[in-house]
This record gives C-alpha cells, sequence and structure tokens, in this order.
C-alpha cells in the first residue's frame, strides 16, 4: 500500500516540493534506521526526482545494500564517493563506502 503522503493531491506528482527535500530525505531516513528500507526508497526516490543530494546517494545506497541490491547501491556509492572527493571533503567518506564501492571487482 502507498503511503498518504504519495496519493494524488498530497505532493504534486508523487514527488516533494523542493523546499521540503531536506524533510523528505530525513524522513526516509529514520524509516530507514527503523528496518524499514524498502519505504524509505519511496521517499529516497521522491527526492531523487527533485535533484541529486550527495546525502541522498549515502542514505539510497545503504538501504539498497540491506536489501541485497549490492549492484545498484555501489552505482550509490560510487556516485557519493565521487560527489565528496569534488567537494574537497574525501576526508569524510565513511569507510563502508570505500569498501562497498569496489567489492566485487567493480573498481572504476
Amino acid at each position: 500500500m502507498e503511503p498518504e503522503l504519495f496519493k494524488p493531491g498530497i505532493l504534486h506528482g508523487g514527488h516533494p516540493p523542493a523546499q521540503s527535500v531536506q524533510t523528505y530525505n530525513d524522513l526516509g531516513f529514520y524509516l530507514a534506521e527503523g528496518g524499514n528500507d524498502e519505504l524509505a526508497l519511496k521517499f529516497y526516490r521522491g527526492v531523487e526526482a527533485v535533484g541529486k543530494r550527495t546525502v541522498l546517494m549515502l542514505n539510497m545506497a545503504d538501504s539498497l545494500w540491506r536489501l541485497d541490491r549490492q549492484e545498484e547501491a555501489q552505482r550509490y556509492y560510487r556516485e557519493y564517493r565521487d560527489a565528496m572527493s569534488a567537494a574537497g571533503k574525501a576526508q569524510k567518506i565513511p569507510q563502508r563506502v570505500v569498501e562497498r564501492s569496489e567489492i566485487q571487482g567493480l573498481k572504476e
């Protein structure tokens, strides 16, 4: 069942308005932390449709990883790693990102 939030009329086109992106990303994060990665991904996909945010890439990757969707997760881990490096924040990249973006011979 779709959350009430994604029904027509609640959010335009099923996506969060641009000014609410942080809130929807946070809701997804809390859902994921509570063990509901599938529902969290629905929030994340809505946020992603508005625009990619660096922290969103990490959140999506972590949820996908826990759902055993490693190949898709690795793409998001690499995007996160690349965005952080480009912003001069490579030292803040969590070790799991480095490890998970490079396993199974999927190194760039």
